[in-house]
């Protein structure tokens, strides 16, 4: 069966459960439908409408001296630094943002929505006013897509879009070797 025609069987399927629901229930069934449809429009309205408030920035740091830190922390590992500045933030000023941030509690779906759509999903969130300029990236391992940022202390951190956690070591399952950072 056909990515496609699953789709449509699952569409069918779920419109002749929400008919005999509407049968069975009557009026009390169109009230509720109501009810949720305009609670999902409210939320769609209140996550356009409150950004994350901007990180706050303790410090700046240069190429240079971002290029060394990963010299010395990952040596002979491939990096790309996109700009000449990079600006540091604590790290409760990143998990705040994640809080906020739903790309965690996205589905995931092996070879559609995985570990690299989470990476580019989440990289996306922080790239606007206020957090874009912060020093975060993507991060390739040899069996995991990941982001990872550095601190106002000049610690490194990796970031798991697919549940939030910020962590200091790659557990087992993400991989042992770094493959490339781009930041």
């Amino acid at each position: 069966m056909s990515f496609w025609q699953g789709l449509i069987d699952w569409w069918l399927g779920r419109q002749s459960e929400i008919s005999r629901l509407r049968e069975q229930l009557g009026k009390e069934f169109d009230v509720a439908l109501e009810r949720v449809e305009e609670l999902e429009t409210k939320i769609a309205e209140l996550e356009k409408s409150s950004p994350p408030l901007p990180a706050v920035v303790r410090a700046e740091i240069s190429y240079g001296d971002l290029a060394e830190l990963f010299n010395n922390k990952f040596p002979d590992i491939p990096y790309f630094i996109s700009d000449s500045t990079k600006y540091l933030c604590d790290i409760e000023d990143i998990q705040a943002f994640l809080e906020q941030d739903a790309t965690n509690r996205l589905t995931y779906v092996t070879e559609r929505f995985d570990c690299d759509d989470f990476t580019y999903r989440l990289m996306g969130q922080f790239s606007i006013p206020g957090w874009s300029e912060i020093a975060k990236g993507i991060i390739w391992t040899d069996k995991h897509a990941l982001l990872g940022c550095v601190d106002a202390n000049r610690d490194f951190w990796y970031i798991e879009p697919q549940s939030d956690s910020i962590q200091s070591k790659l557990e087992s399952w993400q991989g042992s070797i770094l493959k490339v950072i781009m930041m």
